[in-house]
């Protein structure tokens, strides 16, 4: 990972690949531990924002089992990740969870969504929901020549009165962050057994977490 200012972007010399998170996310989500991606240019699609239509495209495929057990990253004691008033903690726990909540100013003020990967179904829970941000930011980007690409499509932009498309979901920027948080998760190379905590976190803190539990010696690695 070099880049985590507004999206994760990957690089190996001269070469970066641009907002990774979604696809990563959907790969995850649906269970594939081995795939080849190719990409022909500096990021990938936007869709429509979320995960769904990578979803739909991995289950159109279809997957193929190898006879290879599934690494897992197990953590088996608590680590604590902080910038500013951003947290993320990552506690010992028997599956993937995700307990996630932001704080924006209004309209989408502050939301909560618990995410647990036994229970909760990944294509409808998380998948369908899409990336956001505000009218003046938006207005801003593109009076820099940047996000030109972007719309009411493949967005939710929300100006002062609530969001000028219909939501998909009463708390979709929540699960959005969620999404996001699964995609950069999925850099482990390997199924997080672990709970997260994730307060106002962002790409920066979750690149943090996950390269302190690849480096870390608490952190054991195993197969099944």
């Amino acid at each position: 990972m070099v880049d985590t200012r507004r999206a994760t972007v990957l690089g190996s010399g001269e070469h970066r690949v641009s907002t990774v998170e979604h696809l990563l996310s959907a790969l995850f989500g649906c269970g594939v531990t081995n795939a080849l991606i190719e990409v022909d240019g500096p990021e990938i699609p936007a869709a429509d924002g979320s995960a769904r239509e990578f979803v739909a495209a991995i289950d159109a495929a279809g997957v193929a089992e190898q006879p290879l057990p599934q690494p897992r990253n197990v953590v088996r004691e608590p680590h604590v990740f902080r910038d500013g008033d951003k947290l993320l903690a990552i506690v010992p726990a028997p599956a993937f969870r995700v307990r996630m909540t932001i704080d924006f100013p209004p309209p989408v003020g502050s939301q909560y969504v618990d995410y647990d990967s036994r229970s909760a179904e990944y294509r409808t829970a998380v998948a369908p929901n899409r990336t956001f941000g505000f009218r003046h930011e938006v207005e801003a980007l593109l009076a820099r020549g940047l996000a030109m690409g972007g719309s009411l499509d493949n967005a939710i932009v929300f100006d002062a009165d609530g969001p000028m498309s219909p939501l998909r979901a009463a708390d979709e920027p929540g699960r959005h962050k969620v999404l996001d948080l699964i995609g950069d998760f999925a850099l482990l190379g390997a199924y997080p057994q672990c709970e997260v905590i994730a307060i106002k976190s962002g790409h920066a803190l979750h690149f943090e977490a996950v390269r302190s539990l690849v480096d870390r010696a608490s952190v054991a690695v195993s197969a099944g």
